[in-house]
């Protein structure tokens, strides 16, 4: 109690000390609320803390330091110190020290006297030429001029006109230096006149610049009916802003408007500088490795780098959607047939030597089902217990092949994309100088692919730059490296590939079959013994004859889509949602693979009775009654309000 009496006390002598002071710091007051204003002003110096002294150099007296007002700590929390920002303080002094390697040098007495040995004097700029962008100034001498030398030639450059004069033009608006060396003639000695050369922008550049691009303006929207934009100047850029019908008139939007770029559309002798050429032709800006087709599409976007090095902001808008999406369908059946017949036979005497033997059409008599060329003897046959043994051929086959790939990929209006769904096979491949010694494995891919860089135009139409692919693995198409397979060689694989490259322009929703291919082809070979195998029905005894036939249908059909993405509850059914892990009840006794529950058995945790106990207590199937599981597709047109799928009650216990 005594403490606190003490400290309220000692409050309220330094508040009448500080009332006391204020009357010598505050003014004479105007109104209530300058005095307001000025009190709290005058008390927030007198809170100030003491400036610091500098300390006395040695062997001196320390100066008389002036009465100041004593410091007095706020009591109340609202005026804290720390509140209040020091004065006097610069922000730079926070900053930290420069490295020592960046510093400017401070030179010693010795190094300048070094440098004085060896330099006479410096040529540092006297007087001021002014000089307005673009427009030439000539100088006039008395005298003709021994030396020119100007530095930087960006700027300002100087052209001689004739001994006694020289034009000086300005190129960029910066500052150089023009030094000239002339003979006085009074004296016969040599000076130096040193310029320092200004390059100023032309006063009236502005006004003259907004009246040509309003000129401009009026003109673009005359020609594009169907577009709206504005041209402004911001500093040394010309914005474009506005709405464009399509990217095409974008394109010549902007190539118009690059042409009349501002300070960056001319050089110094009027002729369209490289970066507008560059924005306007889009000669320069082609890749080299591109063919032209391609370079053709892409000359309906601007490059935005290019426009940007011109002098010009494109801010224009394109109404509509501008992602593109993709739907290939490659769609392929093969048949084959293939047909064949042949006999060959062999005759045995008693002691089981071959007496007779004919193996025309390579089918093995021995008890092989299949002969040194591949053939297979489906029959065979012994007559005369042994003596005769028949291996006959008589085969129909027929194949059947059916590919369908249906890839989808979504992309910007004028952005590449790509996609690949497949797999890859080692390759051996022998590497290192004269390909001995070094033997490395290159992944062939294989699978569906697909590039497509689509370009919306007219609102609804699409160019499409398309590549695509199919390929599988084929070992009829493969090789052996090494020798034969069996051999200790390794058995490579080819690839059965369908590739097309095609640029073509449809609407939305629009299919277009960009590639297709149907082909026939017929073999026929026989192996037979001159006349006996030409001989009918029994000709087949004395040979062997095979035909193929096959038959190939292909078609790649593309249709472009405008998208948009969707809403929270507009998501589609992801492939495997309805798909759980069966139980131990519906796997063993009711010979299920898939569940009928809303959700996964678990198998790896049954071990687990707690998980097994956690996962029964929340299991959905207990507390809903009716419809249960996603909610695909539930939302209105009109409004994304989703009603719940079904009513949930309370389990009983």
């Amino acid at each position: 109690m005594l403490l606190t009496i003490a400290t309220t006390i000692v409050l309220l002598a330094g508040e009448i000390s500080q009332a006391q002071q204020l009357p010598q710091v505050v003014p004479q007051l105007q109104s209530p609320e300058q005095s307001y204003f000025q009190v709290r002003q005058a008390a927030w110096q007198l809170n100030q803390p003491p400036a610091p002294q500098p300390l006395p150099a040695p062997g001196m007296n320390p100066a008389p330091m002036l009465e100041t007002v004593p410091y007095l700590q706020p009591a109340g929390p609202s005026l804290q110190q720390s509140a209040v920002p020091e004065r006097g303080l610069s922000r730079l002094q926070h900053l930290p020290p420069t490295p020592a390697g960046f510093a400017n040098p401070q030179p010693t007495p010795e190094v300048t006297e070094r440098f004085d040995r060896f330099i006479q004097r410096k040529i540092d700029p006297e007087n001021v030429l002014e000089v307005i962008l673009g427009r030439p100034r000539i100088l006039v001498f008395n005298e003709t001029p021994k030396r020119i030398y100007l530095p930087d030639e960006g700027i300002a450059a100087y052209q001689v006109i004739d001994d006694r004069q020289i034009s000086v033009v300005g190129r960029r608006v910066g500052s150089t230096a023009l030094n000239i060396w002339v003979v006085d003639p009074t004296t016969g000695k040599e000076i130096v006149l040193s310029y320092l050369v200004k390059v100023l922008p032309e006063p009236q550049q502005k006004e003259r610049l907004d009246e040509v691009y309003a000129g401009l303006e009026r003109e673009i929207n005359q020609a594009f009916p169907k577009s709206k934009i504005q041209l402004s100047l911001i500093g040394d850029q010309l914005a474009v802003r506005g709405q464009a019908h399509d990217s095409v008139d974008a394109s010549h939007i902007l190539q118009i408007v690059a042409r009349h770029s501002p300070f960056r559309g001319q050089d110094e002798f009027g002729r369209p500088s490289q970066y507008v050429q560059q924005a306007a032709f889009f000669d320069q800006t082609r890749d080299p490795l591109v063919d032209q087709d391609q370079a053709n599409i892409r000359q309906s976007v601007v490059d935005t780098n290019v426009l940007a090095r011109a002098g010009i902001i494109n801010l224009m808008q394109i109404p509509g959607e501008q992602q593109v999406m993709l739907r290939v369908t490659v769609a392929e059946v093969n048949r084959t047939a293939a047909r064949s017949i042949g006999l060959n036979f062999s005759v045995r005497n008693n002691q089981g030597t071959t007496v007779f033997q004919n193996l025309t059409g390579g089918l093995s008599t021995g008890g092989n089902a299949a002969g040194s060329t591949g053939n297979l003897s489906n029959v065979l046959a012994s007559l005369d217990n042994g003596q005769v043994i028949l291996a006959i051929n008589a085969l129909r086959s027929l194949k059947l092949a059916k590919t369908l790939a249906e890839p989808n990929l979504t992309t910007l209006n004028g952005k590449p994309a790509s996609f690949r769904a497949g797999g890859s096979f080692p390759v051996p491949q022998i590497g290192g100088l004269g390909g001995t010694g070094l033997q490395g494995t290159v992944f062939v891919p294989f699978g569906v692919s697909i590039q497509f860089t689509p370009y919306v135009i007219d609102r609804d139409r699409i160019r499409l730059q398309l590549s695509a692919g199919v390929s599988v693995r084929d070992e009829s198409l493969g090789t052996s490296i090494g020798g034969s397979a069996g051999a200790g060689g390794t058995q490579v694989s080819g690839l059965n590939s369908r590739t097309f490259d095609s640029t073509v322009e449809l609407r939305e929703g629009q299919t277009l079959a960009v590639a297709g291919l149907i082909q026939t082809n017929f073999g026929a070979d026989s192996d037979r013994v001159p006349l006996w195998g030409d001989l009918p029905l029994i000709g087949h005894t004395g040979g062997f004859s095979r035909t193929t036939a096959g038959e190939q249908e292909l078609v790649i059909l593309v249709t472009p889509e405008l998208v948009h993405p969707l809403e929270a509850c507009d998501t589609p059914q992801l492939p495997g949602a309805d798909v759980f892990e069966p139980g131990d009840v519906e796997f063993y006794l009711g010979n299920h693979l898939e569940g009928r529950r809303t959700r996964d058995y678990r198998s790896p945790v049954r071990t687990d009775f707690a998980r097994i106990r956690a996962g029964d207590k929340f299991c959905e199937d207990r507390f809903i009654i009716g419809p249960n599981g996603p909610t695909y597709g539930c939302c209105d047109k009109n409004t994304c309000n989703c009603p719940p799928a079904s009513v949930i009650t309370p389990a009983i216990k």
